[in-house]
């Protein structure tokens, strides 16, 4: 299933991974709302407005889910973190994955697309880094089929960070517009919701 916008430049699936204990938060923070929607259904409806394939990671769709019509897969790593994440989605998905964080309700259609776009122009490339200034931000990254082999050894040996993954791969980085950088912020825990004033 994808989105509407037919000009994306090859297939991407966005993978949303929505499988983790919210531990930090103390409640299943993928459905806390922002602004009156659920922070998963904001993520998957911009993914979803940038004409990719949407893909979650880590659940089952609930009968509540109001969100645009997306795939929900379990994850078949589940005590790997996100890594796991990122290889479920791989071997569902059959194209390059860019994976996506739940609780970043600020990610917008524009910025999905100019990742998309900055992918395609590294032709080839195993996946792109994106740098919220000097930061890797691997929940908002794009891994290409290249990355599994990797990705399932660093697994079966107990190696789940995914900043391992993209130092061993050397994979290429592009610097996130000053525009969109505050849009990274992530929802972790009770203080962050008070900071933005949920």
């Amino acid at each position: 299933m994808f989105g509407g916008d037919d000009t994306t430049p090859q297939k991407i699936t966005a993978a949303i991974l929505a499988g983790g204990r919210s531990t930090r938060m103390g409640r299943d923070k993928a459905m806390i709302s922002v602004n009156g929607r659920p922070m998963l259904e904001r993520v998957a409806g911009a993914a979803y407005d940038a004409g990719l394939e949407v893909m979650v990671v880590g659940r089952e769709q609930g009968a509540d889910w109001h969100g645009p019509a997306v795939r929900f897969v379990q994850d078949d790593f589940p005590d790997a973190g996100p890594l796991g994440g990122i290889a479920t989605a791989l071997r569902h998905a059959r194209t390059p994955v860019l994976a996506l964080a739940c609780d970043m309700p600020w990610i917008s259609a524009e910025m999905i697309r100019w990742l998309v776009d900055a992918y395609a122009l590294e032709g080839e490339a195993a996946g792109l880094v994106s740098l919220n200034g000097e930061r890797p931000e691997p929940l908002f990254s794009v891994y290409g089929r290249p990355c599994a082999g990797e990705i399932a050894h660093m697994i079966a040996s107990g190696n789940l960070a995914v900043i391992a993954l993209i130092r061993t791969l050397g994979l290429p980085q592009r610097v996130v517009p000053e525009r969109f950088r505050s849009a990274l912020r992530n929802v972790n825990t009770p203080l962050d919701l008070g900071a933005v004033g949920l």
